[in-house]
């Protein structure tokens, strides 16, 4: 029972990251993506330098990705499209911000034109920027996609580099300012 229930969290870690890193850019799943600034968020600009967060246990029941793969894949893929807005990763020192991410997923369901429900899973992948002297996040963005497990790794990669694109797009570009707090 525990080992199987284990088994089950890994599988559904896996799955989770699977939309981003699964299928082309179908528009027959497309990726909803939401950004948001912290609640009373005040800083006049974000910095420069970040690191990911310590949090870095990889595993079943882990909220980050089970499979050391993808967990290596999502860290190379936003420290790449930050370092391209100017951000520097460093892994000494005290970083201006740092990064988490946590996937899920969930089981939704649509009914087809006969009544029957179609069950399908839904995966989500969210972006956390944290304040290193409070712990709190600062901005976020969240990705969720129904699942698509099909494609080459290429393609995968691919999938996954759009979607943190647009993640990212409304964090503003080295030391830029951040739209007022709401």
């Amino acid at each position: 029972m525990w080992r199987e229930r284990n088994l089950n969290r890994a599988v559904r870690s896996i799955l989770a990251v699977a939309p981003f890193l699964a299928g082309g850019c179908s528009s027959a799943y497309p990726v909803d993506v939401q950004s948001a600034w912290g609640p009373g968020a005040k800083f006049t600009k974000l910095g420069s330098t970040f690191d990911w967060a310590p949090d870095a246990q990889v595993g079943a029941g882990s909220p980050r990705a089970a499979n050391p793969q993808a967990h290596e894949l999502v860290l190379k893929t936003v420290t790449q499209e930050l370092t391209a807005k100017g951000y520097e990763k460093i892994s000494a020192g005290s970083p201006d911000f740092r990064l988490d991410y946590r996937v899920g997923m969930s089981m939704l369901g649509d009914t087809t034109g006969d009544g029957t429900l179609q069950q399908y899973p839904e995966g989500s992948l969210v972006l956390y920027v944290i304040d290193p002297a409070s712990g709190k996040w600062i901005w976020r963005s969240a990705a969720r996609a129904r699942l698509n497990e099909s494609g080459s790794p290429e393609t995968r990669e691919k999938r996954l580099r759009e979607v943190v694109q647009r993640m990212l797009k409304d964090l503003p570009s080295k030391g830029g300012n951040p739209p007022a707090a709401r």
